[in-house]
Parts: structure tokens; C-alpha cells; sequence
């Protein structure tokens, strides 16, 4: 017997739809070889939204790139984008804030430049920025934020120690 699809999962389908889209155009970037990135729904087993999620395939999948497109997001018209630390970091010898603080510290120039940024070490979500979206255009509005978010890579391998 077939699975029935939720009333939530059917309202987020079309987010999700263009988080897939973007999956298969990052992944066609030169760039991509050293990453992952993975969309689908968060929040089950009552979906709450559709997400993406990208990190360097040397990082723990639990320290990533997310966007994330919630009941919130849709009503306010633009998608969040946060830098995650979701795992502790000791075996990697540093702590979160350490890493946090590093990457600000290292990253905070090249960040500058860009517009909706915000920059907080002590946060769980040290770097966020909303990308606002209209007509389900969400494939083309993150593109290029993560395009700029794949530049903190080295940046954040030497926060956690791994260059």
C-alpha cells in the first residue's frame, strides 16, 4: 500500500522541487567535486519545511551549509541560510566557539563585502544572511549564495584543523 503524502509534505513539494534544482546545478560546478550537498524535507515525522544542506565531504555531515524553507520563511518571502555546527568538535581538538571565532576573525574581510551577512561567533549559527524569493525562483536567489559560502571552505578546514 502506497504512503500517503502529507498536507505539509504537499505544501513544501515545491520548495523542495527547486532545493533539487539547485542540487543538480551546484553539483555541475567545477568546485563540486569536494562537496556533498543533499535537499529534503526536515522535520518528520510532521514535515515542517524543505532544506539544503552542503559541506565538504572531509566535514562530519553535522557541520554544514542549511537552507531551510519553513511556514516563516514562506510567509516573510525569503529563505535563510545559516553556517551549522551541530556536533561537538572534540575530535577535532577545538571547540565550537573556537572554530566560530576563527572564521569570523579569518573570513570577516572576505564577508564584508557581503550584503545581508551577519556575523555572530558566539551564535549556533555563526554566519546567516535571508535571501529573498519570489514565484518559487529559490534555485536562482541561493546559487549564488552558495557559490560565496563555498569560499569559507579552506577558511573553516583550518578552523577544524584539517589543513
Amino acid at each position: 500500500m502506497a504512503k500517503k503524502e502529507s498536507d505539509n509534505q504537499t505544501k513544501f513539494n515545491p520548495y523542495l522541487d527547486e532545493l533539487k534544482k539547485l542540487v543538480v546545478d551546484l553539483n555541475r560546478e567545477k568546485w563540486a567535486s569536494d562537496w556533498s550537498v543533499e535537499a529534503g524535507f526536515f522535520g518528520e515525522p510532521k514535515i515542517r519545511g524543505a532544506s539544503i544542506r552542503m559541506y565538504k565531504k572531509s566535514w562530519p555531515e553535522l557541520i554544514h551549509f542549511e537552507s531551510w524553507i519553513g511556514n516563516a520563511d514562506i510567509e516573510r518571502g525569503s529563505v535563510s541560510t545559516a553556517f551549522h555546527i551541530e556536533t561537538p568538535l572534540d575530535s577535532f581538538g577545538v571547540r565550537r566557539t573556537d572554530v566560530n571565532r576563527q572564521l569570523i576573525e579569518n573570513g570577516a574581510a572576505k564577508m564584508k563585502e557581503w550584503d545581508g551577512y551577519t556575523l555572530s561567533p558566539k551564535s549556533f549559527q555563526p554566519i546567516k544572511c535571508q535571501t529573498p524569493f519570489e514565484d518559487l525562483n529559490i534555485a536562482a536567489v541561493l546559487k549564488p549564495v552558495y557559490n560565496k559560502l563555498r569560499h569559507l571552505g579552506g577558511l573553516i578546514d583550518q578552523a577544524l584543523k584539517l589543513s
